[in-house]
């Protein structure tokens, strides 16, 4: 997470917060709030995507399995296709839990905002 005091697990352990799945969810969504308040959700690229969640290490293999621009994702989301933990892991190499939290929470919030933001107009 991009901030000036990351919050961690640690940290979050230390003030009473002791089941991983809570702090975890607890970090993505600070991390989604970050993300939000510091972009305005036009990422160009994947490569530029992952590099803002600091997940950028994953780009080639996004691409190995066909995830070639971060709309192709949103729209697999949308069509209920997207990134799931079993994929993340075994076809993917995404081994750390909290990466895999990450990818999957943050894709989908953006998803949703990418959806909403888009005008589509259908005359009957």
């Amino acid at each position: 997470m991009k901030t000036h005091y990351p919050i961690t697990h640690k940290i979050l352990k230390s003030i009473g917060i002791d089941v991983y799945g809570d702090r975890s969810r607890i970090i993505v969504n600070l991390e989604k709030l970050s993300i939000e308040t510091e972009t305005s959700y036009e990422f160009v690229t994947l490569d530029e995507f992952l590099e803002e969640i600091d997940l950028g290490c994953y780009y080639q293999s996004f691409v190995d399995n066909g995830f070639e621009n971060i709309e192709d994702i949103f729209k697999n989301i949308n069509n209920g296709n997207g990134l799931n933990d079993e994929l993340l892991k075994s076809r993917m190499g995404v081994e750390k839990i909290g990466h895999r939290i990450r990818l999957i929470g943050i894709t989908e919030y953006f998803s949703k905002i990418y959806f909403k933001n888009k005008c589509t107009c259908i005359l009957l």
